[in-house]
Protein backbone atom coordinates (compact mmCIF):
# COMPACT_ATOMS: atom_id res chain seq x y z
CA UNK A 1 0.00 0.00 0.00
CA UNK A 2 1.50 3.19 -1.05
CA UNK A 3 1.04 6.31 1.08
CA UNK A 4 0.75 9.61 -0.99
CA UNK A 5 2.68 12.77 0.88
CA UNK A 6 2.29 15.63 0.75
CA UNK A 7 5.37 17.93 -0.26
CA UNK A 8 3.95 21.25 -1.13
CA UNK A 9 4.41 22.31 2.25
CA UNK A 10 8.42 21.37 2.69
CA UNK A 11 9.72 21.29 -1.27
CA UNK A 12 13.68 22.07 0.05
CA UNK A 13 13.87 18.84 2.04
CA UNK A 14 12.36 16.48 -1.04
CA UNK A 15 13.74 18.07 -3.99
CA UNK A 16 17.49 17.92 -4.83
CA UNK A 17 19.10 20.63 -7.20
CA UNK A 18 20.56 19.57 -10.23
CA UNK A 19 24.19 19.85 -8.58
CA UNK A 20 23.26 17.90 -5.72
CA UNK A 21 21.32 15.53 -8.10
CA UNK A 22 24.76 14.92 -9.92
CA UNK A 23 26.81 14.60 -6.63
CA UNK A 24 24.39 11.89 -5.23
CA UNK A 25 24.21 9.95 -8.63
CA UNK A 26 28.45 9.98 -8.66
CA UNK A 27 28.87 8.65 -4.75
CA UNK A 28 25.84 5.98 -6.19
CA UNK A 29 28.11 5.13 -9.27
CA UNK A 30 31.45 5.18 -7.49
CA UNK A 31 30.49 3.03 -5.39
CA UNK A 32 28.59 0.76 -7.08
CA UNK A 33 32.30 0.37 -8.98
CA UNK A 34 34.59 -0.08 -6.05
CA UNK A 35 32.00 -2.53 -5.33
CA UNK A 36 33.00 -4.31 -8.82
CA UNK A 37 36.86 -3.76 -8.65
CA UNK A 38 36.85 -5.48 -5.12
CA UNK A 39 34.64 -8.19 -6.17
CA UNK A 40 36.72 -8.65 -9.25
CA UNK A 41 40.13 -8.55 -7.11
CA UNK A 42 39.51 -10.78 -4.39
CA UNK A 43 38.33 -13.60 -6.92
CA UNK A 44 41.54 -13.03 -9.31
CA UNK A 45 42.96 -12.87 -5.33
CA UNK A 46 40.86 -16.32 -4.57
CA UNK A 47 42.11 -18.06 -7.92
CA UNK A 48 45.84 -17.38 -7.46
CA UNK A 49 45.75 -17.96 -4.01
CA UNK A 50 44.03 -21.03 -4.40
CA UNK A 51 46.34 -22.48 -7.32
CA UNK A 52 49.70 -21.25 -5.29
CA UNK A 53 48.34 -23.26 -2.26
CA UNK A 54 47.80 -26.05 -4.33
CA UNK A 55 51.81 -26.35 -5.59
CA UNK A 56 52.73 -25.21 -2.24
CA UNK A 57 50.90 -28.48 -0.98
CA UNK A 58 52.07 -31.04 -3.55
CA UNK A 59 55.80 -29.84 -3.01
CA UNK A 60 55.46 -30.41 0.45
CA UNK A 61 53.94 -33.69 0.09
CA UNK A 62 56.89 -34.56 -2.42
CA UNK A 63 59.34 -33.68 0.23
CA UNK A 64 57.44 -36.06 2.69
CA UNK A 65 57.52 -38.76 0.07
CA UNK A 66 61.48 -38.30 -0.01
CA UNK A 67 61.92 -38.05 3.54
CA UNK A 68 59.69 -41.31 4.19
CA UNK A 69 61.55 -43.37 0.84
CA UNK A 70 64.97 -42.07 2.69
CA UNK A 71 64.06 -43.42 6.04
CA UNK A 72 62.80 -46.39 4.89
CA UNK A 73 65.76 -47.40 2.37
CA UNK A 74 67.89 -46.66 5.67
CA UNK A 75 66.69 -49.73 7.55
Amino acid sequence: MSVAYNLGSLPDYYCFTPNERIVFLSILTGAAGLVIILSLFSGVYGCVGQSLMKKKRQDEFKEYAEAHDNAAFRF
